[in-house]
C-alpha cells in the first residue's frame, strides 16, 4: 500500500525528504512524496531508536514556540498521542497508525517548517505585512518531526554565547543516507563544537563519519535558531559539505582523530591561550586543502614545523599542553606527506 503525504514548499519539505531517504523505493512528485506502507513504518521506527538513544542524553524534544502549541497539540491529537509523550514513543505510535490513516483537519504550520516566513511577512504594494498563513496536514507534521530526529546533528555555540541547531539533510531523495542513524547515535549528546570555518567543520564531520561507519558523501548543512517562547525559528546560514574526498585520502584514516581535536579548536568561539595567531584555524585551512588537493603536502608541513619549533625554543613558560599541541600538529603534517 502506498503513502501519500502532500510536500508544501516550505522548509519541512527537508524533513519529509529525509525520512524518505532512508527507505528504497519513495518517489517525489511535483507536490508529493509517495511512500510504500512498510518501509515508511521502518524509517519511523529508526527514527523512534535514534531519539530514544538521544533522549537520555538530555532535554530531546521538538523545537516549537507559543504560537506553536495549538498546531502540535492537534497533531498530536490526530494520532491519539498524548501531550509530553516524548518523541521515541510518539514516533512508534506514528508508525502504528499508518494504515488507516487517520484523517483529520489541517493545521497552521509550526515555525520550525517554516523559518523563512515570519507570523507576518511584508508584501510590495500592501501596507504592513500581510498574513503568512500556511496549512499543514498532521500527517506531514508528525513525519516532519521524525526528519527533525534523522536530520539534527546538535547545537553548535556561535558568538555572545548563543547556539544554533545544525542540520544535515540529504541532496535529494534518492542520495545515500541510510548510515545517518549511526553518526547520530555515535554524536550522543550532540554538541557540536562550532560552525565556522567550513574546512574545519568539514574535518570534524568527516572523522565523526569514520569513527562511526557511517560515511554521508555529500550533505545540506543549515544552522538555525530554533524557536522557543514567542521567538521564531530562523535559517542563519546554511552549505554544502562534501567529505568524499577527505575520507577516500590514504592517510586520513591515520590522522583523523587528531586532526578532529585541532579542528574543535578552530570552530570553538571561544579564544584559547595556545592558539596564537589563529593557528587552529590556518591549519585546518591546510590540512583541507591538501586532503583535497588542491595545495602541496611541503606547503603544511612547512607550517606546522615551524611553528612548532617556535614554541619549542621560546623562552617563555608555557604550558606543556601548548608544546604538546603544536608537536601533534607537526605529526598530523609529517604523516600526510609520508610517500
Amino acid at each position: 500500500m502506498t503513502v501519500t503525504v502532500p510536500l508544501y514548499d516550505i522548509f519541512g519539505d527537508n524533513f519529509v525528504i529525509t525520512l524518505a531517504s532512508l527507505t528504497s523505493n519513495a518517489r517525489r512528485t511535483l507536490d508529493s512524496v509517495e511512500f510504500d506502507e512498510r518501509e515508511l513504518r521502518d524509517a519511523l521506527l529508526t527514527a523512534s531508536e535514534v531519539a530514544k538513544a538521544r533522549e537520555g542524553a538530555g532535554k530531546f524534544d521538538f523545537p516549537r514556540s507559543g504560537n506553536d502549541k495549538r498546531s502540535f497539540s492537534a497533531s498530536l491529537k490526530c494520532f491519539n498521542i498524548p501531550e509530553g509523550t516524548p518523541v521515541s514513543t510518539a514516533l512508534e505510535k506514528v508508525a502504528n497508525s499508518l494504515s488507516p490513516q487517520p484523517s483529520c483537519e489541517e493545521v497552521s504550520s509550526l515555525s520550525m517548517l517554516k523559518p523563512e516566513f515570519y507570523e507576518y511577512a511584508r508584501t510590495p504594494g500592501f501596507y504592513g505585512g500581510r498574513k503568512t498563513g500556511i496549512e499543514v496536514s498532521p500527517t506531514y507534521v508528525m513525519l516532519s518531526v521524525a526528519g527533525w530526529v534523522l536530520s539534527r546533528l546538535g547545537r553548535a555555540p556561535v558568538a555572545n554565547r548563543e547556539y544554533v541547531g545544525v542540520y544535515a539533510f540529504p541532496i535529494d531523495i534518492d542520495r545515500k543516507f541510510s548510515t545517518i542513524p549511526s553518526l547520530l547515535k555515535s554524536l550522543g549528546n550532540g554538541m557540536i563544537p562550532g560552525t565556522e570555518p567550513a574546512t574545519a567543520l568539514s574535518i570534524w564531520l568527516a572523522s565523526k563519519m569514520l569513527e562511526s561507519k557511517a560515511i554521508v558523501d555529500q550533505v545540506m548543512l543549515y544552522f538555525m535558531s530554533e524557536p522557543g517562547g514567542q521567538s521564531p525559528a530562523r535559517v542563519t546560514s546554511g552549505q554544502i559539505v562534501s567529505v568524499e574526498r577527505l575520507v577516500k585520502h590514504k592517510k586520513f584514516s591515520d590522522v583523523h582523530k587528531t586532526a578532529e581535536i585541532i579542528a574543535r579548536r578552530a570552530l570553538s568561539p571561544d579564544p584559547w591561550e595556545c592558539d596564537k595567531g589563529g593557528f587552529s584555524v590556518r591549519f585546518s585551512n591546510l590540512l583541507f586543502e591538501v586532503l583535497t588537493g588542491s595545495r602541496r603536502e611541503v606547503e603544511l608541513t612547512y607550517f606546522a614545523n615551524r611553528e612548532y619549533m617556535s614554541w619549542r625554543n621560546s623562552d617563555d613558560d608555557k604550558k606543556k599542553e601548548c608544546l604538546d599541541y603544536y608537536k601533534s600538529a607537526s605529526s598530523i603534517a609529517n604523516k600526510v606527506a609520508e610517500v
